[in-house]
């Protein structure tokens, strides 16, 4: 696939054997700036569950906007607090936080990072708000390798099986490896698990995934 920059400039990765059975979106990180890029490929036939098909068509309606305003996806870091009585006052307020994101700010899909735990309650609030006005926001969770201090991938999708409105998972290129140019992109391929593969586990969980490409600041392409 190739990646378009905002001056136009095409950039040819790599070629990957792809299909079209699942439709996934690619994030492009430059620096401080995240654009979106949609992509269709898996590692080989999938059945496609009916939750994953209504994960793909939730993300695609808040990702993208046919009357080309700009939709709003805050990202949520929510650290594991140290402290007793701030461990049992994290739910009243991520439940608080989630419905802020929902009826005031208005956002399209939020981002979150943290443990699954921290998770649960802005799921369990999000999915009061179904068939109501405003709706809930749907989910993504950005997931972090082993090496980064997160759960392996087959755990992270069990846990996150039992909270509710989590439509797509963020699954690094390369367990988040910066990258500053094709010949790094290659040389970390190498050595890397498959992307396609470990998609393809996202979506058979039944959850949208959502590849993430992290570029080192300032690198010239």
């Amino acid at each position: 696939f190739f990646l378009l920059l905002g001056n136009g400039v095409k950039i040819v990765i790599k070629k990957m054997n792809i299909s079209h059975s699942i439709a996934s979106f690619a994030i492009l990180l430059l620096g401080h700036k995240t654009i979106y890029y949609a992509y269709s490929f898996s590692a080989g036939p999938i059945v496609e569950s009916p939750r994953a098909e209504t994960a793909r068509s939730r993300l695609t309606e808040a990702l993208r906007s046919p009357s080309k305003k700009l939709t709003i996806h805050p990202e949520l870091v929510l650290p594991e607090p140290s402290d007793p009585t701030a461990l049992l006052l994290r739910a009243s307020e991520v439940t608080k936080l989630s419905q802020i994101i929902r009826t005031k700010a208005k956002a399209n899909a939020v981002f979150v990072e943290g443990t699954v735990d921290a998770l649960a309650p802005m799921g369990k609030e999000q999915e009061t708000a179904r068939g109501n006005f405003p709706g809930p926001v749907p989910i993504i969770y950005s997931w972090k390798t082993p090496d980064n201090g997160g759960s392996g991938l087959a755990t992270c999708l069990e846990e996150l099986s039992r909270v509710d409105g989590v439509e797509g998972v963020l699954v690094p290129f390369f367990g988040g490896a910066e990258i500053n140019c094709v010949e790094s992109y290659l040389a970390e391929d190498e050595k890397a698990p498959s992307l396609a593969d470990e998609c393809a586990k996202v979506w058979e969980a039944g959850i949208q995934p959502i590849p993430e490409l992290t570029l080192s600041p300032g690198s010239r392409w």
